[in-house]
């Protein structure tokens, strides 16, 4: 559980990539907005059971959480990462950070 201080300043709003639906279905946008008042469910992102996704991972024989990963690749510079069990998606992103110079939040 992450606890903000009651004096806490409000922060820069970020898209938030998940990659997994349980990460997803943890956060609380109430919790959010008191880091940014304009949180709302548009800035919440995971690909995992989209359908494209789940096509491409099985036409190509890879993970869906990298997949995902791939297809999150315009929000994560200047966005918020959270990775909860999948390695390959942690190594692409890894990858974008240290190859193309992308900075995640």
């Amino acid at each position: 559980m992450i606890r903000w201080p009651p004096d806490w300043p409000p922060c820069r709003k970020a898209p938030i990539f998940c990659d997994s639906q349980m990460l997803r279905s943890g956060l609380s946008l109430p919790k959010l907005r008191t880091l940014h008042p304009g949180y709302g469910p548009e800035d919440l992102h995971c690909y995992i059971t989209d359908p494209d996704v789940v096509e491409r991972a099985r036409a190509e024989g890879h993970t869906r959480a990298l997949c995902s990963a791939e297809k999150a690749r315009p929000l994560l510079d200047g966005g918020i990462v959270l990775i909860g069990n999948a390695p390959l998606a942690l190594a692409r992103i890894a990858r974008y950070i240290l190859e193309e110079g992308v900075r995640p939040a």
